[in-house]
């Protein structure tokens, strides 16, 4: 661990909007730096909040004071605690060569988000399963979920907004997402590329998914240098920009003998990883600038509807 002497400041303000007569009970707030990794784990994020995360930082008349903060550019964010279904907050802060005095935190309420999956051309499907959101930006704590019954209908409630990648599971096999839109009160929008953006959409809205059954499928070898791979994560990315958006990218996993096959692949181009390092693969993966670093690196695949691919790839070494 190395310590590094500098010149350190307050961070004042006060918060605003919600329902404030006092603030929110358990409400904690943090302090992100903008240039920390987007892949950085959750033991991190714990480490920072009780560095800066301090719940009893909020006065009772929704004034904070943060201490010890070094220079930068931050995302000041207000989060409800696991008990209290509350609000959210977030805002921008910068810190220069002096103190903070007067950053205002506006507080939105949590969102409502119905779900609503149907397969084309099979009206009688058992859409039993679950639908998760995960979020684009690892500042948001929470994978919100639920349940879906056999209509394939569900609500999750209590969504931080900010941006997500739907992902559902059900007893389907050899579906893929071919339609996504998000419907509010202010009308209708296709995400299926854009991914799932709920910060402006309102308190609530239904989230429309339509599966196609006509996908194909993917198989071949992953090999380091001349030898299979085996017991390694095989990634298979769609080839459009934002991929860690679309609801349509896929992992799999190497055999003893370094084989592996995709199923219900949308129809499309792709690209195809195995990383060196687990952690890459795990977490950079999602981070867009990490991952144009080595798109050229990625085997190309096309996926035509009800078709099999022959695709083989080789690890690739992430520094």
């Amino acid at each position: 661990i190395t310590l590094r002497d500098g010149p350190v400041y307050h961070v004042r303000g006060k918060i605003t909007g919600g329902t404030l007569g006092t603030p929110p009970a358990g409400l904690t707030l943090m302090l992100y730096p903008r240039d920390y990794p987007v892949s950085s784990g959750s033991e991190v994020f714990t480490a920072l909040s009780q560095r800066l995360g301090n719940p009893h930082a909020v006065a009772s008349d929704g004034k904070f004071d943060l201490v010890d903060v070094e220079p930068g550019v931050y995302d000041l964010v207000a989060m409800p605690s696991a008990r209290n279904r509350g609000p959210f907050g977030r805002t921008e802060v910068v810190v220069t060569d002096q103190d903070v005095k007067d950053a205002v935190l506006p507080l939105d309420a949590l969102a409502t988000l119905s779900i609503a999956v149907s397969v084309e051309g099979r009206e009688d499907a058992d859409l039993s399963g679950g639908v998760m959101l995960w979020p684009l930006d690892s500042r948001l704590y929470k994978t919100p979920s639920g349940e879906m019954d056999r209509s394939g209908h569900s609500q999750i409630n209590d969504i931080v907004p900010g941006q997500y990648r739907p992902w559902i599971t059900t007893r389907l096999k050899d579906v893929y997402v071919k339609s996504l839109r998000l419907r509010t009160a202010a009308g209708g929008k296709d995400v299926l590329e854009s991914g799932l953006d709920l910060r402006e959409s309102g308190p609530a809205g239904t989230l429309e998914m339509v599966l196609g059954a006509d996908g194909g499928a993917v198989s071949g070898m992953v090999r380091k240098g001349d030898a299979p791979a085996p017991s390694r994560s095989i990634y298979l990315w769609p080839d459009i920009p934002n991929a860690e958006r679309s609801p349509n990218y896929k992992v799999a996993a190497s055999d003893d003998d370094g084989r592996f096959i995709f199923t219900g692949v949308a129809p499309g181009d792709y690209r195809l990883y195995a990383w060196d390092e687990v952690s890459a693969g795990v977490s950079l993966q999602f981070d867009p600038t990490f991952r144009r670093r080595y798109w050229e690196s990625g085997a190309k695949v096309s996926v035509h509807p009800h078709e099999s691919t022959q695709a083989d790839t080789t690890v690739v070494e992430a520094r």
